[in-house]
Protein backbone atom coordinates (compact mmCIF):
# COMPACT_ATOMS: atom_id res chain seq x y z
CA UNK A 1 0.00 0.00 0.00
CA UNK A 2 2.80 2.14 0.90
CA UNK A 3 4.50 1.82 -2.79
CA UNK A 4 1.32 2.64 -4.15
CA UNK A 5 1.18 5.72 -2.18
CA UNK A 6 4.86 6.61 -3.40
CA UNK A 7 4.16 5.81 -7.19
CA UNK A 8 0.64 7.54 -7.04
CA UNK A 9 2.74 10.51 -5.57
CA UNK A 10 5.73 9.99 -8.02
CA UNK A 11 3.17 9.89 -11.21
CA UNK A 12 1.41 12.76 -9.63
CA UNK A 13 4.81 15.06 -9.36
CA UNK A 14 5.21 13.92 -12.76
CA UNK A 15 2.54 14.93 -14.46
CA UNK A 16 2.31 18.50 -12.93
CA UNK A 17 5.55 19.04 -13.98
CA UNK A 18 5.26 17.89 -17.46
CA UNK A 19 1.87 20.54 -17.26
CA UNK A 20 3.81 23.22 -16.14
CA UNK A 21 6.39 22.74 -18.25
CA UNK A 22 3.71 22.56 -21.14
CA UNK A 23 1.80 25.82 -19.19
CA UNK A 24 5.12 27.41 -19.64
CA UNK A 25 6.16 26.63 -23.30
CA UNK A 26 2.73 27.82 -24.50
CA UNK A 27 3.21 31.37 -22.50
CA UNK A 28 6.94 31.35 -23.88
CA UNK A 29 5.73 30.86 -27.60
CA UNK A 30 2.80 33.01 -27.23
CA UNK A 31 4.96 35.84 -25.89
CA UNK A 32 7.42 35.39 -28.77
CA UNK A 33 4.35 35.84 -31.05
CA UNK A 34 3.93 38.98 -29.48
CA UNK A 35 7.25 40.08 -29.48
CA UNK A 36 7.28 39.66 -33.57
CA UNK A 37 3.82 41.49 -33.98
CA UNK A 38 4.69 44.11 -32.26
CA UNK A 39 8.22 44.52 -33.98
CA UNK A 40 6.87 43.86 -36.84
CA UNK A 41 3.69 46.26 -36.68
CA UNK A 42 6.53 48.75 -36.37
CA UNK A 43 8.23 48.00 -39.28
CA UNK A 44 4.72 47.94 -41.07
CA UNK A 45 4.58 51.69 -40.41
CA UNK A 46 7.32 52.48 -41.41
CA UNK A 47 7.37 50.83 -45.03
CA UNK A 48 3.93 52.28 -45.86
CA UNK A 49 5.81 55.31 -45.50
CA UNK A 50 8.07 54.18 -48.33
CA UNK A 51 5.10 52.72 -50.70
CA UNK A 52 3.14 56.10 -49.76
CA UNK A 53 6.27 58.06 -50.94
CA UNK A 54 6.07 56.28 -54.50
CA UNK A 55 2.05 56.37 -54.58
CA UNK A 56 2.41 60.26 -54.06
CA UNK A 57 5.46 61.42 -56.34
CA UNK A 58 3.81 59.12 -58.99
CA UNK A 59 0.81 61.64 -57.90
CA UNK A 60 2.79 64.53 -58.55
CA UNK A 61 4.54 63.52 -61.25
CA UNK A 62 0.94 62.92 -63.18
CA UNK A 63 -0.18 66.47 -62.09
CA UNK A 64 3.31 68.42 -63.22
CA UNK A 65 3.88 66.72 -66.53
CA UNK A 66 2.01 67.30 -69.79
CA UNK A 67 -0.18 64.39 -70.59
CA UNK A 68 1.59 63.91 -73.53
CA UNK A 69 5.47 64.68 -72.95
CA UNK A 70 5.56 60.56 -71.80
CA UNK A 71 4.33 59.80 -74.76
CA UNK A 72 7.23 62.28 -76.65
CA UNK A 73 10.44 60.44 -74.79
CA UNK A 74 8.87 57.11 -76.25
CA UNK A 75 11.01 55.69 -79.11
CA UNK A 76 8.06 54.98 -82.26
CA UNK A 77 9.87 51.68 -82.91
CA UNK A 78 10.41 50.94 -78.71
CA UNK A 79 13.77 51.13 -78.78
CA UNK A 80 14.42 53.03 -75.80
CA UNK A 81 11.89 53.71 -72.85
CA UNK A 82 11.41 57.00 -70.99
CA UNK A 83 13.49 56.40 -68.37
CA UNK A 84 16.50 55.40 -71.02
CA UNK A 85 15.77 58.97 -72.66
CA UNK A 86 15.57 61.14 -69.72
CA UNK A 87 18.75 59.70 -67.90
CA UNK A 88 20.25 60.55 -70.88
CA UNK A 89 19.01 64.25 -71.03
CA UNK A 90 19.72 64.53 -67.74
CA UNK A 91 23.56 63.29 -67.86
CA UNK A 92 23.98 65.74 -70.70
CA UNK A 93 22.42 68.71 -69.05
CA UNK A 94 24.78 68.46 -65.50
CA UNK A 95 27.81 67.38 -67.54
CA UNK A 96 27.51 70.65 -69.28
CA UNK A 97 27.28 72.70 -65.89
CA UNK A 98 30.43 74.43 -64.82
CA UNK A 99 31.06 73.01 -61.17
CA UNK A 100 31.65 76.93 -59.76
CA UNK A 101 27.89 77.70 -61.31
CA UNK A 102 26.75 74.27 -58.96
CA UNK A 103 28.47 76.07 -56.36
CA UNK A 104 27.26 79.52 -56.62
CA UNK A 105 23.72 78.07 -56.96
CA UNK A 106 22.15 78.24 -53.22
CA UNK A 107 19.50 75.38 -54.16
CA UNK A 108 22.44 73.38 -55.43
CA UNK A 109 24.09 73.71 -52.24
CA UNK A 110 21.32 72.01 -49.72
CA UNK A 111 21.61 68.92 -51.78
CA UNK A 112 24.78 67.97 -50.32
CA UNK A 113 23.06 68.70 -46.35
CA UNK A 114 20.47 66.74 -47.41
CA UNK A 115 22.03 63.85 -48.35
CA UNK A 116 23.83 63.52 -45.24
CA UNK A 117 21.24 64.08 -43.54
CA UNK A 118 18.98 61.35 -45.07
CA UNK A 119 21.92 58.93 -44.94
CA UNK A 120 21.92 59.63 -40.86
CA UNK A 121 18.64 58.80 -40.95
CA UNK A 122 18.75 55.68 -42.43
CA UNK A 123 20.59 54.27 -39.29
CA UNK A 124 17.23 53.83 -37.76
CA UNK A 125 15.82 51.55 -40.68
CA UNK A 126 18.19 49.06 -40.96
CA UNK A 127 17.85 46.45 -38.27
CA UNK A 128 20.51 44.68 -36.65
CA UNK A 129 20.69 40.58 -37.18
CA UNK A 130 19.01 40.32 -33.34
CA UNK A 131 16.09 42.39 -34.59
CA UNK A 132 16.04 40.34 -38.37
CA UNK A 133 15.63 37.70 -36.13
CA UNK A 134 12.49 38.53 -33.45
CA UNK A 135 10.77 39.34 -36.98
CA UNK A 136 8.01 36.62 -37.64
CA UNK A 137 10.13 34.35 -39.85
CA UNK A 138 8.23 34.52 -43.04
CA UNK A 139 9.29 38.13 -44.02
CA UNK A 140 13.18 38.03 -42.85
CA UNK A 141 14.04 37.07 -46.21
CA UNK A 142 11.87 40.41 -47.94
CA UNK A 143 12.82 42.41 -45.10
CA UNK A 144 16.74 41.42 -45.67
CA UNK A 145 16.30 42.40 -49.41
CA UNK A 146 14.42 45.70 -48.05
CA UNK A 147 17.48 46.60 -46.44
CA UNK A 148 20.07 45.88 -48.73
CA UNK A 149 18.01 47.38 -51.41
CA UNK A 150 17.77 50.64 -49.17
CA UNK A 151 21.81 50.84 -48.92
CA UNK A 152 21.96 51.22 -52.44
CA UNK A 153 19.59 53.90 -52.56
CA UNK A 154 21.33 55.91 -49.69
CA UNK A 155 24.35 54.92 -52.29
CA UNK A 156 22.82 56.45 -54.76
CA UNK A 157 21.73 59.51 -52.22
CA UNK A 158 25.19 60.10 -51.15
CA UNK A 159 26.44 59.77 -54.77
CA UNK A 160 24.47 62.93 -55.66
CA UNK A 161 25.38 64.80 -52.50
CA UNK A 162 28.62 64.04 -53.59
CA UNK A 163 28.53 65.57 -57.04
CA UNK A 164 26.61 69.37 -55.90
CA UNK A 165 29.96 69.21 -53.19
CA UNK A 166 32.92 68.46 -54.59
CA UNK A 167 31.95 67.68 -58.40
CA UNK A 168 32.56 63.73 -58.22
CA UNK A 169 31.05 62.84 -61.20
CA UNK A 170 32.90 59.69 -62.57
CA UNK A 171 29.39 57.89 -62.53
CA UNK A 172 27.49 60.83 -64.25
CA UNK A 173 26.53 58.83 -67.31
CA UNK A 174 23.25 58.06 -68.86
CA UNK A 175 24.26 54.37 -67.64
CA UNK A 176 24.95 55.51 -64.32
CA UNK A 177 22.17 57.52 -63.92
CA UNK A 178 19.88 54.49 -65.21
CA UNK A 179 21.08 52.34 -62.48
CA UNK A 180 19.94 54.58 -59.98
CA UNK A 181 16.55 54.94 -61.18
CA UNK A 182 16.42 50.89 -61.44
CA UNK A 183 17.45 51.17 -58.12
CA UNK A 184 14.86 53.41 -56.96
CA UNK A 185 12.42 51.28 -58.76
CA UNK A 186 13.78 47.53 -57.44
CA UNK A 187 13.19 49.75 -53.43
CA UNK A 188 10.32 50.77 -53.60
CA UNK A 189 8.84 47.06 -55.48
CA UNK A 190 10.76 45.90 -52.05
CA UNK A 191 8.95 47.84 -50.26
CA UNK A 192 5.74 46.83 -51.22
CA UNK A 193 6.46 42.90 -50.95
CA UNK A 194 7.93 43.67 -47.67
CA UNK A 195 4.40 45.16 -46.95
CA UNK A 196 2.54 42.52 -47.97
CA UNK A 197 4.75 39.65 -46.26
CA UNK A 198 4.36 41.72 -43.04
CA UNK A 199 0.21 41.72 -43.67
CA UNK A 200 0.32 37.97 -44.18
CA UNK A 201 2.30 37.12 -41.09
CA UNK A 202 -0.61 39.40 -39.29
CA UNK A 203 1.19 42.46 -38.16
CA UNK A 204 -2.14 44.43 -39.03
CA UNK A 205 -5.33 43.17 -40.88
CA UNK A 206 -5.27 44.19 -44.53
CA UNK A 207 -8.11 46.47 -42.89
CA UNK A 208 -5.60 48.48 -40.58
CA UNK A 209 -2.68 48.28 -42.84
CA UNK A 210 -4.72 50.42 -45.94
CA UNK A 211 -5.98 52.41 -43.34
CA UNK A 212 -2.23 53.01 -42.20
CA UNK A 213 -1.41 53.46 -45.93
CA UNK A 214 -3.94 56.34 -46.40
CA UNK A 215 -2.79 57.95 -43.28
CA UNK A 216 0.60 58.70 -44.74
CA UNK A 217 -0.41 59.58 -48.00
CA UNK A 218 -2.87 61.74 -46.85
CA UNK A 219 0.13 63.56 -44.58
CA UNK A 220 2.16 63.65 -47.57
CA UNK A 221 -0.22 65.36 -49.51
CA UNK A 222 -0.64 67.69 -47.37
CA UNK A 223 2.70 68.44 -47.31
CA UNK A 224 2.93 69.16 -50.77
CA UNK A 225 -0.48 70.72 -51.11
CA UNK A 226 0.53 73.55 -48.52
CA UNK A 227 3.60 74.13 -50.80
CA UNK A 228 1.98 74.83 -53.57
CA UNK A 229 -0.83 76.53 -51.80
CA UNK A 230 1.82 78.68 -50.33
CA UNK A 231 4.48 79.54 -53.16
CA UNK A 232 2.04 81.96 -54.82
CA UNK A 233 1.77 84.17 -51.68
CA UNK A 234 4.85 84.15 -50.83
CA UNK A 235 5.62 85.57 -54.26
CA UNK A 236 2.68 88.29 -54.03
CA UNK A 237 4.25 88.71 -50.47
CA UNK A 238 7.82 89.29 -51.71
CA UNK A 239 6.30 92.14 -54.71
CA UNK A 240 4.31 93.12 -52.05
CA UNK A 241 7.20 93.93 -50.15
CA UNK A 242 9.45 95.17 -53.27
CA UNK A 243 6.79 97.35 -54.33
CA UNK A 244 6.98 99.39 -50.76
CA UNK A 245 10.37 99.57 -51.05
CA UNK A 246 10.96 100.99 -54.34
CA UNK A 247 8.08 104.01 -54.06
CA UNK A 248 9.08 107.42 -53.50
CA UNK A 249 9.49 108.50 -50.16
CA UNK A 250 6.67 111.66 -49.76
CA UNK A 251 8.29 115.29 -48.81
Amino acid sequence: MQSLALISGLIGALLSAGLGFLARLILDRRAIRIAERKLAYVYLVRVSEVVAMEIVTRLVIKALVPAGAVAELQAESDAYSPSHKVSTMLAEMLKSIPLEEVRADPTYRTIPRFAKAQIESAKDVKLSPEQLSKLPPEVIFDSNRYITLHGHVMQVIEMWGALFENGENAWLTPEGIHDQWLALVRYADAAKQLRAALIAAEAATPAEAAQLLQRHQNQLLEVVTQKWQNKPKLAAAAAALYASQTQPVAA
